[in-house]
């Protein structure tokens, strides 16, 4: 697991670099608009929107929206700090393993964690989130594409109150999308509730989710 989140950072850092090279060379009059403006035209954008549009605009752009993970995490870090302990429902996106992981260590009362669209969450905040918040129900990971079956290995296995489960988007490899299935059949038994985005599960994997979650009422 651990190579792989290695590997993982490596192209992701080398992404980057290619991307700002990209968008040094299309510079444009975007990159002149004013603090104001630009707050401005981001306030209106989906966090989506920001991520996967906004930042191939221009270099400062780009900058504004890796800028804006950084105050997300500020901004959950900051509420954690005020409440921690009392805490128990989070629903957010674009945070990282830096404020989530502070999550872990102070709000042992979390019943719902939301964190979809989270792109730099990782298995290892992931396994703190189910050894610290044993008491969660719902889990959201939708669209965070770092972590890993094993991840829901160790929430299933350490929150025996989940009843509600929105994971990632499966792999385009019907394989991997059964050895998440897997996982979910193996660990969670409890499950009411449960959405995979864009799945790509065989006959297989469908049959381990409705054999290994006997009380599943809603599957999409």
């Amino acid at each position: 697991m651990n190579s792989y989140v290695c590997i993982t950072d490596q192209l992701a850092y080398i992404l980057t670099k290619l991307l700002t090279a990209k968008l040094e060379e299309k510079e444009s009059k975007w990159g002149e608009l004013s603090r104001d403006c630009l707050i401005n035209i981001f306030i209106r954008l989906t966090v989506e929107d920001q991520w996967r549009g906004a930042m191939l605009v221009c270099k400062s752009w780009f900058s504004w929206t890796l800028q804006f993970e950084s105050k997300i995490d500020s901004m959950l870090q900051s509420i954690v700090q005020w409440t921690h302990i009392f805490l128990i429902q989070i629903r957010i996106q674009h945070c990282s393993d830096r404020s989530l992981t502070l999550v872990a260590q102070r709000c042992s009362n979390l019943e719902i964690l939301s964190i979809r669209s989270s792109l730099r969450i990782t298995d290892s905040s992931i396994s703190m989130i189910a050894f610290g918040c044993p008491n969660l129900r719902e889990l959201d990971i939708g669209y965070c594409y770092m972590i890993t079956q094993e991840s829901l290995v160790v929430i299933g296995r350490n929150c025996p109150n989940l009843k509600r489960s929105q994971e990632k988007s499966a792999s385009s490899n019907p394989t991997h999308g059964d050895s998440e299935a897997a996982a979910i059949a193996n660990s969670m038994p409890h499950l009411e509730w449960l959405e995979i985005r864009y799945p790509k599960l065989s006959v297989k994997g469908l049959n381990l989710i409705c054999q290994g979650c006997p009380n599943l009422e809603f599957y999409c």
